[in-house]
């Protein structure tokens, strides 16, 4: 042959698919492996759930009394309510009458109560802050033990995808998955933990606010805070995934 053998080169296009093709895979196959071991899989969503939960619990209760609290700021009024008997005239003349005295500068309604309630609810946001920060890092515990874990469980794989030549993002990417899948699903659960509460409560505040002629109303996560709470477990998971990796991956090498 006066050409010879042509050597086949890859272009971007098909290793862009191959490289999509591969997370598409991994993705499934991570999901998988959690759903063939239904009761520990969910532990641990049920435990990341849980610690989720509570600081954006806390925060929408928060969310609502500052709510609440908002209307209390309002300059005060006085309303006087009279016999039936009094005429419309009689009425109007009274009304006059308050309003024509010289001697009155200003009538000041006493709201320090109301100052000192926005100042704790303030207070009370802050503590849920650090509150939020520190079970986060508990989540980013919970999921870096869990994945360290499994790759202990995984380890001859490892070394057999290490000996034909995998590379480390090959190996790494079905750990971050599962780290993926486990903040999603925790997050996914604190959402309905906190929908089934507001539900729970929102009954009785109901009843509560027309015995006091409110028409206030108990608010949730809404549309957006989900997507956010959804999106914060993902991130979660992935990162507490990407620590554990990378601190036990690189110990385990063939020899």
């Amino acid at each position: 042959m006066a050409g010879g053998a042509r050597q086949s080169k890859t272009g971007l296009l098909d290793r862009l698919k191959s490289w999509r093709q591969h997370h598409g895979f991994t993705a499934r196959d991570s999901l998988l492996r959690l759903l063939k071991s239904p009761m520990s899989s969910l532990m641990t969503w049920l435990v990341i759930g849980i610690a989720l939960a509570l600081p954006v619990g806390l925060s929408v209760a928060l969310e609502n009394a500052r709510g609440v609290s908002m209307g209390w700021d309002s300059p005060a009024q006085i309303s006087l309510f009279l016999r039936s008997e009094v005429s419309l005239e009689a009425a109007g003349l009274l009304r006059d009458r308050i309003a024509g005295r010289p001697e009155v500068s200003s009538a000041v309604l006493d709201m320090e109560w109301v100052q000192r309630l926005n100042a704790l609810v303030a207070l009370s946001q802050r503590a849920v802050s650090a509150l939020g920060i520190i079970l986060a890092l508990g989540v980013l515990l919970i999921i870096g033990n869990t994945i360290r874990l499994a790759i202990e469980n995984r380890r001859q794989e490892i070394l057999v995808v290490k000996l034909v030549g995998g590379s480390d993002a090959f190996v790494r990417r079905p750990f971050l998955y599962t780290g993926f899948w486990y903040g999603l699903g925790g997050a996914a659960l604190a959402w309905a933990v906190i929908a089934a509460a507001l539900w729970w409560l929102r009954g009785p505040l109901a009843t509560l606010a027309v015995l006091y002629q409110s028409d206030f109303v108990l608010e949730g996560l809404g549309l957006s805070g989900g997507a956010v709470l959804l999106a914060a477990g993902a991130l979660l998971g992935l990162l507490g995934a990407w620590l554990a990796v990378a601190r036990h991956l690189s110990a385990i090498q063939p020899r």
